[in-house]
Order: structure tokens, then sequence, then C-alpha cells
């Protein structure tokens, strides 16, 4: 998890070429800085943590298709199996 200030969640979207060659990819990405904490295979999808910079150089990887911040799930408060 990003404890440090300074790093954020970011989720990097693998091109199909990037899937077949994952563990290549992977090995660029924490070259760059990036903290791989989990990778989906089925989606092609690394998640991760780092700087603001890692994202922007990640994007020169091959097989990177997209790179973003990685979003946190919101669930409001529940009133039974409704939202308030």
């Amino acid at each position: 998890m990003a404890s440090d200030p300074d790093r954020i969640h970011i989720m990097v979207t693998l091109t199909d070429e990037g899937v077949e060659q994952a563990s290549d990819v992977q090995a660029a990405a924490t070259s760059l800085g990036l903290r791989v904490e989990k990778y989906n295979p089925l989606a092609g999808v690394v998640f991760g943590s780092g700087t603001e910079q890692t994202m922007r150089v990640l994007k020169t990887v091959p097989g990177v298709q997209s790179v973003r911040e990685e979003g946190g799930a919101f669930v409001p408060p529940m009133d039974g199996f409704l939202p308030l």
C-alpha cells in the first residue's frame, strides 16, 4: 500500500503484447519506480504505487496501454439494502 505521502495508487493496463510479456513489462515498471502490488493476468492490469513522475514515465514503456491513478470505491451509508 502507498504509505509515503508522495506515493499514489496506480493502475497500469497492458496491451495484448504487454500481457504476453508481462514479466518484462513489470520489471521495466519496477525499475522506473512502480512498487508492483498485484497483477491480474485475465484483465491485463498491474496495480501498484508510485509518484506522479512514475505515472508519466510508465506511459513510455512498451506493452503499456494506459496509466491512471487508481480510484477507491465508495459505498454510501445504507438503511438495510437501500442507500441513504
